[in-house]
C-alpha cells in the first residue's frame, strides 16, 4: 500500500478567535475555484493547524461561509492576512464571524495579566 502525504487540518471552533495566515486560491480536481483560508489559533498553546475552504461567488447571503467572510473582510483577500476574527457559527446557511479589534484586545489582556499578579 502506497503512502499518502497527508496533513490534517482541522475546523475553526465556534467562540474561538483566530489569526489568519493565509487566504489562498485552490482549483478542485473538478476545476470548481475556492480559497483556502489558514487560520491559527489566538490560545498559543493550541499548535494545531486550522483551516477553512471557502467558495466564492458573484452574489451570495452573507450567512454563507463566503458571505460571512466577505461581509466582515471584504472581497479582496489579500487584505485578510494578519486579521483576527472570531468565530460566531459555522452551521450551514448560519455562518457567522467578527473581526477582533486586536488593540482593545491587547489592552484588555494588559490589563487582565496586570489584576492577576
Amino acid at each position: 500500500m502506497p503512502e499518502y502525504n497527508t496533513q490534517v487540518i482541522y475546523e475553526p471552533k465556534v467562540n474561538e478567535e483566530y489569526n489568519i495566515l493565509a487566504a489562498d486560491a485552490i482549483t478542485t480536481r473538478n476545476g470548481l475555484p475556492g480559497v483556502r483560508v489558514e487560520l491559527a489559533a489566538k490560545n498559543k498553546l493550541d499548535k494545531r493547524e486550522y483551516g477553512v475552504t471557502l467558495w466564492p461567488s458573484s452574489q451570495v447571503s452573507s450567512t454563507s461561509k463566503w458571505g460571512a467572510f466577505v461581509s466582515v473582510l471584504g472581497s479582496n483577500t489579500d487584505l485578510w492576512i494578519a486579521q483576527r476574527i472570531r468565530i460566531v457559527s459555522m452551521e450551514s446557511k448560519k455562518c457567522s464571524i467578527v473581526l477582533v479589534d486586536t488593540h482593545t484586545q491587547k489592552e484588555l489582556d494588559f490589563k487582565e495579566e496586570a489584576t492577576t499578579k
